[in-house]
């Protein structure tokens, strides 16, 4: 999943690198997307508002939200898969048969009966 890194704002296009992509989530990640991180972030990129950047911040992590699920998603999907190939191999093999033993008799501790 990519970024849309080219973003209408008004009557004109904003740019996004991945270098500022990447300083968003760095900031971002250490001390959480406050107000004042944000404001250095706004003060290092040229033409950026604080908006903007709270803008672009949310939409990495919903990128990042849905890649990491989508990703879930596909390993589940393969251990599925395996798992029926693996119930497959095993219907095509001849069961085993097993002799069931009966249950052991202990014997009277009584003593010999009477009758």
């Amino acid at each position: 999943m990519y970024a849309n890194n080219v973003v209408e704002c008004g009557d004109r296009m904003l740019l996004w690198t991945r270098d500022e992509d990447r300083a968003i989530l760095k900031a971002c990640r250490k001390k959480g997307p406050r107000t004042k991180v944000i404001k250095n972030l706004a003060k290092s990129f040229e033409e950026k508002t604080e908006s903007q950047i709270k803008d672009r911040y949310a939409e990495l992590i919903r990128l990042m939200k849905k890649a990491d699920s989508a990703a879930k998603q596909a390993a589940y999907r393969e251990k599925v898969k395996q798992q029926a190939a693996a119930a497959a191999d095993l219907s095509h093999q001849p069961a085993k048969r097993s002799r069931v033993e009966p249950p052991k008799r202990e014997p009277n501790k009584a003593g010999p009966s009477k009758f």
